[in-house]
């Protein structure tokens, strides 16, 4: 038997930033209301790029699964002081997302004490 699955795109917004509750920092969707969690900022938009895409694949099958939900207004809010996040760093998160980034090369983009937030545009498909 041979299950069709629609074809989905998402366009969509990465707000970045520091958590000190956390001790890390997140990267939060602003379209799915996903979140990815990381200790930089690279690590976060990677596991959130991750997760974006699994939830397009599981939209993609199953019908019933929502796709979109706006983030709360005090994320998106977030925004109006954000930076724009490198597309080299994006470029960084997108390979470590998919497992192409060697595991024993480093991928340090902030220091530490570096608490900026940032926007950083997600183009996910399957």
């Amino acid at each position: 038997m041979v299950t069709k699955t629609k074809k989905l795109t998402l366009q969509d917004i990465a707000i970045i930033y520091h958590s000190p509750e956390d001790e890390s920092w997140i990267a939060h969707s602003i379209h799915t209301d996903q979140i990815g969690l990381g200790l930089t900022p690279v690590d976060a938009l990677a596991e959130l790029m991750r997760i974006v895409d699994k939830l397009l694949h599981l939209a993609a099958e199953d019908s019933t699964i929502s796709l979109l939900r706006k983030a709360p207004d005090e994320v998106i809010e977030i925004v109006k002081a954000a930076k724009p996040f490198p597309i080299e760093w994006v470029e960084v998160a997108h390979k470590k997302a998919h497992g192409t980034w060697p595991s024993s090369a480093r991928s340090d983009t902030v220091d530490s004490q570096n608490t900026d937030a940032y926007t950083a545009a997600l183009s996910e498909a399957v």
